[in-house]
C-alpha cells in the first residue's frame, strides 16, 4: 500500500488554526496538545504533519503575539493606559454597561467602566464629531481581537507573504480626521556622471494619497443570559465571532469598495492599476485604456482559468520594471485555485474521458501550487459567479455568470488605515429588545484604504471558473 502523504494546510489555514486554537482551546494544554487535539477532529487535517505544523503554528504565534505586543505598547496607540494590559477587561460585561444604559454596577463593569473613562478623556483620540470620544474599547485590552482579525483576512494576513509580515501595509492607531501620506509618483532617474560635470537634477514629481475615515458597525445583540453568565465562555465567543465579522468586511472591502455610501475605496476602483483581460489576453490601465474600444473589448465573456494567464499578469509588471517586494502575491477566490488544481490535457484530439492531470500527477496540494505560481491567498469574499468583467463595471451583453477575480501584484503598495479602536453605543432605548430581554449594541470600527503605486497591482476581473 502507497504511503499516505501527510497533509501541509497553506499559511492562510494555519493562521485560522492558530487563531482557533488560542480562542476556543485556551487554558487546555500546551501548544502541541492544542494542535494534535484539533487535528483529530476537524475534518481535513487527518494524517496531519504534527512536527511541520507545530513549527508553522509557532511562528505564526509569534507573529501574532508580536502584532498584540506592539499594540499593547504602542505610546501612541489608541487609548494608551499604563498598567490596563494586566487588567482582566471583559468585553461581554463592558456591552452590558453599555447595553443597560449606563448601569455600569448592575453589569458588574465598574473596572471596565473606569478603564473606559481613562480612554475617553484623552481629547488626542477624538474622531469624527464625538467630542467625548464616545464610549471607546482601548486598543490594549483588544489586542488579541485586532491581531486575529488581520490573521484572518486573506489580504492582512500575518502568516502571508514575507513570513510573519502583513501583505497589505497597515497603518494602525491613526486619530483626528483625513490623514495624508506623501509618495513619490515617478521622475527619478540615475545619470553615469563624467569628471567635473554637474549632477542632473532628476525632474521628480510628488503627490499624497488622503485616508478618510469609514465607519464599520457591527451590531451585537446583548441577552440577559450573556449578561447573567458572561464568564461562561460568552466573552471567548463574542470575540472570535468580531474577529470572523471584521475580517470577513475587510476581505470584502479591499477589493471591492465603491468608495460611496461612506465606503472606503478598494483595488478595483482605484483607477491608475493594470487590468487583464483573460478574453483578449490584454493588458492595459484602468481609467485610460479600458475607454480605448481598440485595446478592451466591447463584450466581455471571459476565458477559462489557466497558469498563462497568471503568466501574463506577472509580465505585466515585469514590462512596467515593477521590483518585486517580499509581499508579492496572488489573492482570488478558492474556485480558481480548484479550477487550477484539476486541469487536465487530452491525449488526442476529441479526448473526452480519462484525462490525465496536466502536470501528469494527482491533484496538487496548496504547497505543491505555491511552488509552482509563487504565493497566493484566498478568500470566499471575492465571489466565482460573477459576470465577466463586473467588478471594474466593464461591459458584457452575452457574458454568463461563471467568472471570478484575480488580484496580484506587490500588495504592500495598498494601504490599511485604521483609526483609533472600537467604539460601542447603545440603541437608547430605541430597541424593543425590553419585552424580549435583550439590548443592542453597535461596534464601530473605522477603516480606510488606498494605493501608493497603483501600477504595481494587476486585476485579472473574467476568469471563468464554472461551467
Amino acid at each position: 500500500m502507497a504511503k499516505e502523504t501527510a497533509v501541509k494546510p497553506s499559511d492562510a489555514e494555519l493562521a485560522k488554526l492558530f487563531v482557533d486554537i488560542e480562542t476556543e482551546l485556551k487554558g487546555f494544554g500546551s501548544t502541541k496538545e492544542k494542535v494534535e487535539a484539533l487535528a483529530k477532529t476537524v475534518k481535513g487535517f487527518e494524517g496531519v504533519d504534527i512536527a511541520a505544523t507545530l513549527a508553522k503554528i509557532e511562528q505564526l504565534k509569534a507573529s501574532v503575539e508580536a502584532c498584540q505586543k506592539a499594540i499593547r505598547s504602542n505610546p501612541k496607540g489608541f487609548g494608551r493606559i499604563a498598567g490596563v494590559e494586566d487588567e482582566e477587561f471583559s468585553l461581554v460585561r463592558y456591552l452590558s454597561g453599555v447595553a443597560m444604559g449606563g448601569n455600569w454596577k448592575e453589569a458588574k463593569a465598574e473596572k471596565e467602566r473606569e478603564i473606559q473613562q481613562a480612554c475617553r478623556n484623552k481629547a488626542a483620540q477624538q474622531i469624527g464629531d464625538d467630542s467625548l470620544g464616545g464610549f471607546w474599547v482601548p486598543d490594549q485590552v483588544v489586542a488579541d481581537v485586532i491581531g486575529s482579525i488581520y490573521a484572518r483576512s486573506a489580504f492582512i494576513n500575518l502568516g502571508g507573504a514575507g513570513e510573519g509580515q502583513t501583505v497589505v501595509t497597515v497603518l494602525d492607531g491613526l486619530f483626528g480626521g483625513n490623514v495624508r501620506i506623501p509618495k513619490v509618483e515617478g521622475g527619478l532617474v540615475t545619470y553615469w556622471l563624467g569628471e567635473n560635470s554637474a549632477a542632473i537634477e532628476s525632474i521628480n514629481t510628488a503627490g499624497d494619497l488622503t485616508l478618510n475615515p469609514h465607519k464599520a458597525i457591527c451590531l451585537v445583540k446583548i441577552t440577559d443570559s450573556m449578561r447573567r453568565f458572561g464568564g461562561f465562555g460568552f466573552e471567548a465567543m463574542l470575540r472570535r465571532d468580531m474577529q470572523r465579522s471584521f475580517a470577513e468586511k475587510l476581505d470584502w472591502t479591499i477589493p471591492y469598495g465603491s468608495g460611496s455610501n461612506d465606503q472606503p475605496k478598494g483595488i478595483a476602483s482605484q483607477h491608475g492599476i493594470k487590468i487583464f483581460s483573460a478574453q483578449s489576453n490584454q493588458y492595459g490601465v484602468y481609467g485610460t485604456d479600458l475607454l480605448d474600444g481598440a485595446k478592451f473589448q466591447a463584450d466581455w465573456v471571459g476565458a477559462s482559468a489557466s497558469f498563462d494567464q497568471l503568466t501574463e499578469m506577472e509580465l505585466a509588471l515585469e514590462e512596467d520594471k515593477i521590483t518585486p517586494s517580499p509581499s508579492r502575491t496572488f489573492i482570488t477566490s478558492p474556485r480558481f485555485l480548484k479550477v487550477l488544481k484539476q486541469l487536465k490535457a487530452s491525449n488526442f484530439s476529441g479526448q473526452t474521458t480519462e484525462k490525465p492531470y496536466l502536470l501528469g500527477l494527482p491533484i496538487l496540494t496548496d504547497t505543491k501550487l505555491r511552488e509552482l505560481i509563487g504565493n497566493f491567498g484566498k478568500t470566499p469574499q471575492i465571489g466565482s459567479a460573477k459576470i465577466p468583467g463586473a467588478s471594474i463595471g466593464a461591459p458584457s451583453a452575452t457574458g454568463a455568470a461563471k467568472a471570478t477575480d484575480v488580484i496580484y501584484g506587490n500588495l504592500d503598495e495598498v494601504i490599511l488605515g485604521r483609526w483609533g479602536g472600537f467604539e460601542v453605543e447603545d440603541d437608547r432605548g430605541q430597541g424593543v429588545g425590553f419585552t424580549r430581554d435583550y439590548a443592542l449594541v453597535k461596534l464601530r470600527a473605522h477603516f480606510d484604504v488606498a494605493i501608493r503605486q497603483p501600477r504595481a497591482v494587476v486585476l485579472m476581473p473574467d476568469a471563468l471558473v464554472r461551467t
